[in-house]
């Protein structure tokens, strides 16, 4: 590489390195951090004039880090430092480090704080993070409350590692993040719902869950409502369904939503499921009406519908999935909306354009919904009844 060539010292660090000690070597496409002595200045010299890297990208370079993309992998190249929050302060303070092990000191856990040099040097470990990630341990390099107060964000993130790695909080741990749940204030939204939705998508996001709960920093992210944790692993590896599935249906999800700066994408969708399901909990009965409406209420997210089943409805979660898949395989569910366009209801009744024309379209969706596909000579012969119904009899007026 460029840095070596140049007399910089490079390392692969962080967790590209836990997961090669677990046997799980990167992905193609998953990120490569990189720690170095040279600074941001002399990083973008070397590899802005490098003919191998095929982008570079200088955006956080204020926090020491420099970006580029060498034969289609990304690599994420940070010059050795420390950072930490002010106590009013959303955004983390850089200095730069010397070497390797004061960068090591700062980062979030023993098992991220491990390294080697490039291009074949031995493991540097000055933490015990290989011992711990055989443990199955999760404890800070320094103490949690020093790399608490660094960035308040790893709270959250102890609970992600307790998910998806099987680690289990050192019991000062556990103490720090309680003691100092309300730093967790000074945090930027946006950081905060990126590391919750990796969390929601591990494998047991339950175990995450219950520990920010254990700690007051759930309270803090989803405000006075009854949650849900134990449920929320069976709503499959949906983001917005194990989301529903914590909150519920007992109060909106759009605050929650909101408070998480979610995406008005999300928000929508996340909307329009909850009003499926809570037309499904409802329901005296499912019947084929029930579910049809309530796929339509989802407004084509059926596929977080049904994930969201066995979180939050798990007595009707068989009975209305079985009722989906017989409904989808008969073609009953491909298309919702009204038999007729505008253009063809005017064409039927012989009206034109107006009110009439929105109320035909209303009982035709009703139709559609109650009993299914009809039909076209049916559709047409029940629109023409439902409008003479409408008609004022003989001597009316």
């Amino acid at each position: 590489m460029r840095l070596r060539d140049a007399g910089h010292r490079v390392y692969l660090v962080g967790g590209v390195i836990r997961d090669l000690l677990l046997g799980r070597p990167p992905a193609p496409d998953d990120d490569i951090d990189l720690t170095t002595d040279a600074v941001p200045a002399q990083m973008t010299d070397l590899l802005r004039g490098w003919s191998e890297a095929d982008a570079v990208w200088t955006q956080g370079a204020r926090y020491g880090t420099i970006g580029c993309r060498v034969g289609g992998r990304r690599y994420e190249i940070t010059t050795h430092r420390s950072e930490a929050y002010l106590p009013s302060s959303r955004k983390p303070l850089v200095e730069f480090a010397t070497d390797i092990e004061a960068d090591l000191s700062r980062r979030d856990f023993t098992v991220n704080a491990m390294a080697r040099e490039l291009p074949d040097g031995e493991l540097i470990d000055p933490f015990g993070g290989r011992a711990d990630l055989a443990e199955h341990r999760l404890r800070t390099p320094l103490g949690p409350e020093a790399s608490f107060s660094d960035d308040p964000l790893r709270m959250v993130r102890a609970a992600r590692f307790a998910a998806s790695h099987g680690l289990v909080p050192d019991a000062d741990v556990v103490a720090a993040m309680t003691a100092m749940a309300d730093r967790l204030d000074i945090v930027a939204m946006e950081r905060i719902r990126t590391e919750l939705n990796r969390l929601l998508l591990t494998s047991r996001p339950s175990v995450g869950l219950r520990l920010l709960h254990e700690t007051g920093l759930l309270h803090r992210l989803v405000g006075d409502r009854a949650i849900d944790i134990a449920g929320v692993d069976a709503a499959g590896p949906d983001l917005i369904a194990r989301l529903l599935t914590l909150v519920g249906l007992d109060g909106d999800v759009r605050p929650v939503l909101r408070r998480w700066r979610s995406s008005r994408t999300e928000i929508a969708a996340a909307t329009a499921v909850v009003d499926g399901l809570r037309l499904l909990a409802d329901a005296d009965r499912i019947d084929d009406g029930v579910i049809r409406r309530a796929v339509a209420c989802a407004d084509g997210h059926r596929g977080v519908l049904m994930a969201a089943l066995d979180g939050v409805l798990p007595a009707r979660a068989a009975e209305v999935r079985a009722g989906v898949e017989r409904l989808a395989a008969a073609g009953e569910l491909d298309d919702l909306g009204p038999a007729l366009d505008g253009a063809e209801v005017m064409a039927v009744l012989g009206v034109s354009p107006g009110p009439d024309v929105g109320a035909a379209m209303a009982f035709l969706q009703e139709l559609r919904l109650a009993e299914g596909v009809l039909p076209a000579e049916e559709v047409g012969a029940r629109l023409a009844a439902w409008w003479e119904s409408r008609q004022p009899g003989p001597g009316s007026g």
